[in-house]
């Protein structure tokens, strides 16, 4: 420990005596393991740590798949998500969900919600308690009106009521209707899915779902469907049993449910699924940047260890071993690793700001990037490994030095010998060569994070600009009154200097929202399950 102690003073000593050369091997180990601490923070978060739900690895979502080769993911209708929480035996829980958007007025200038109607079990299905106030119950999906309640999340709260902490039993206004607050979720709760959704950002409030066999969209696949399996169910055993029951319904069901399965998608799955490719791509990337770093670092040993050489000569001829003078240069190295590593994890929590910034949406995961302890164990790790990759070949090429002909030589350098300059001029070119691999290495890596990331709308997207727009419902309550205002509010902004045209949309290109209607055909009968 003594001898480790005094390594680490003569290496301080080193670093004080060569500031340059210091600044430079840490701040080129700060890029490299900085970059990789930041991207593993988020692979951590999206691909390790658990998600913010109690039994989580037993939350399944419940799609439809349309046989034979249809979409994998397709929203269910209230008629197939009540047949599933009445018969399917493998889940312990179903729960449905729908995002919308609703208008609140009152107070503050009038702001659009993304909110999100769920059935009153989704909070006990996910495990999940209100931070104030209570969740949905059970008798509030009746449609007697007495599920005019909400519950709102902690940021909406925050930011619209001040924290004010008798929020509960106040009345609120969305889409001119007054709902009932009952209870605020705690920070930083969510549940989102953008998947064929009409509210296309994170639910800032939560309604009850009513169910009636009366209502026309009854049996239109609208719903998100998430189960929590029972104990000891697995996931193959979940899906055989669900596509036995999407069987049983098409046989009472044909003009429904015909050619129409079950797909079940873990939750992390269906979460991070579309970007765990890019983030193992990225982290490749990062990695390989990090070994050049690596490389250049051992170069610059190297070319040093020439002006060392009299300095390790005189400590050979004063007694020390070979396997000390490489310690001595290892731990060097290693401290050289441990302030990269201090200032990397310093430039990653920055970097994995921006990445967050850049994320899509709704990746849940996401939210819970940060340096934990398990980063922190990641960057020590690789501080650790750091300083063996590039400390190895300089320690050694230090060790084999000709000592005898560099005290003859008086320290004027150049004592080094044929063999000892071949070597390590060759050690040199080596590392060059290594760097520029690993660099065009990393390249293809980073062209390949881009593809995978990039989208192509399949039009000309520059100049062309969107807007959201929120009608009260108060306000405009027939479809002509809607019609007309749209039709001017498009002819004043095509009048609009630089604008060449306008037009209007129910949802925006690559927005996830759809719409359906049914159609009859005149002379045919109307199937039983649309009457």
């Amino acid at each position: 420990m003594e001898a480790l102690l005094q390594d680490l003073r003569y290496g301080f000593r080193m670093v004080r005596k060569s500031p340059g050369f210091a600044a430079v091997a840490v701040v080129t180990l700060a890029l490299g393991i900085g970059a990789n601490t930041a991207i593993f923070s988020v692979v951590n978060a999206v691909l390790i740590r658990p998600l913010p739900y109690p039994n989580a690895n037993r939350l399944v979502m419940i799609w439809e798949r349309r046989l034979p080769d249809g979409e994998q993911e397709n929203n269910t209708s209230p008629a197939t998500f009540l047949n599933w929480r009445e018969h399917a035996t493998v889940f312990e829980q179903t729960a449905a969900c729908f995002n919308w958007t609703k208008v609140l007025t009152g107070g503050a200038a009038p702001e659009r919600l993304n909110v999100q109607e769920v059935s009153p079990n989704f909070f006990a299905l996910l495990g999940v308690n209100a931070a104030l106030g209570r969740t949905l119950l059970a008798s509030e999906d009746s449609v007697d009106g007495a599920n005019d309640v909400v519950v709102l999340s902690f940021e909406l709260w925050q930011r619209r009521f001040g924290f004010d902490p008798r929020i509960v039993g106040r009345n609120i206004v969305l889409n001119g209707k007054p709902q009932t607050v009952v209870g605020v979720m705690p920070r930083g709760f969510q549940f989102f899915v953008k998947h064929g959704s009409f509210g296309q950002e994170q639910p800032q409030a939560w309604l009850p779902m009513t169910f009636s066999e009366k209502d026309p969209s009854f049996h239109g696949r609208y719903l998100q469907a998430v189960g929590l399996l029972r104990p000891g169910v697995t996931l193959p055993q979940a899906q055989s049993a669900m596509t036995s029951l999407a069987l049983s319904l098409e046989a009472q069901d044909p003009e429904s449910m015909k050619n129409w399965t079950v797909n079940l998608v873990p939750l992390r799955t269906q979460f991070v699924g579309a970007i765990e490719p890019a983030l193992r791509v990225l982290l490749g990337a990062v990695g390989l940047v990090l070994l050049i770093a690596c490389a250049n670092v051992a170069t610059l040993l190297l070319a040093r260890s020439n002006s060392r050489s009299h300095e390790i000569a005189i400590r050979v001829a004063l007694g020390a071993k070979p396997w000390q003078v490489i310690r001595q240069v290892l731990t060097e190295s290693f401290l050289l690793a441990a302030m990269g590593a201090a200032a990397g994890l310093l430039l990653a929590r920055g970097s994995a700001s921006a990445l967050l910034a850049l994320a899509p949406k709704g990746l849940i995961p996401l939210e819970g990037a940060e340096v934990d302890l398990r980063v922190l164990a990641f960057t020590a790790g690789i501080a650790v490994v750091t300083g063996l990759l590039f400390g190895v070949v300089p320690a050694v090429h230090a060790a084999r030095g000709r000592p005898h002909e560099e005290l003859k030589a008086g320290g004027r350098g150049g004592s080094e010998g044929a063999h000892g300059g071949r070597t390590r001029n060759s050690f040199v070119v080596a590392e060059i060569v290594l760097a520029l691999v690993l660099l065009a290495g990393s390249g293809l890596l980073i062209r390949s994070f881009s593809r995978l990331t990039a989208v192509d709308p399949g039009f000309q997207s520059k100049g062309i600009l969107t807007a959201r727009v929120e009608l009260p419902s108060s306000k405009y309550k027939d479809d002509a009154k809607i019609s007309e205002f749209y039709a001017q509010l498009l002819e004043r902004i095509r009048q609009l200097p630089g604008v060449r045209s306008a037009s209007a949309d129910a949802y925006l290109p690559f927005t996830g929202g759809i719409a359906s209607t049914g159609v009859e055909v005149e002379g045919r009968p109307v199937a039983a399950s649309r009457r």
